[in-house]
């Protein structure tokens, strides 16, 4: 929501613990489960990617390695949907 919102400052301030909890998320989720978990895990580099992408050129190496991160959680989800919304921010990094 601070995203949406552009409460970035907020965001900033959140997003190392959200990071932390998805991560730990993945190492946690039962066998089973692990793909729900990769998918969250991607969604949240892919917050990371969008946020950083703000601050224009100054961010754009860091912008791509979190863009990459979520590329490699969501094809480990298996998400079809979840790959593409990560690949198109890979591009963007990229452009």
């Amino acid at each position: 929501m601070a995203f949406q919102a552009c409460h970035y400052a907020a965001l900033s301030r959140g997003l190392p613990a959200l990071l932390g909890d998805a991560g730990r998320a993945v190492h946690a989720a039962p066998v089973g489960e692990q793909g729900e978990a990769h998918a969250l895990l991607s969604r949240v580099y892919q917050l990371v990617t969008s946020y950083l992408h703000k601050y224009g050129a100054a961010t754009a190496i860091p912008a791509a390695l979190a863009a990459d991160r979520a590329l490699a959680a969501a094809e480990r989800s298996g998400d079809p949907v979840q790959m593409g919304a990560a690949a198109r921010r890979v591009a963007k990094s990229l452009v």
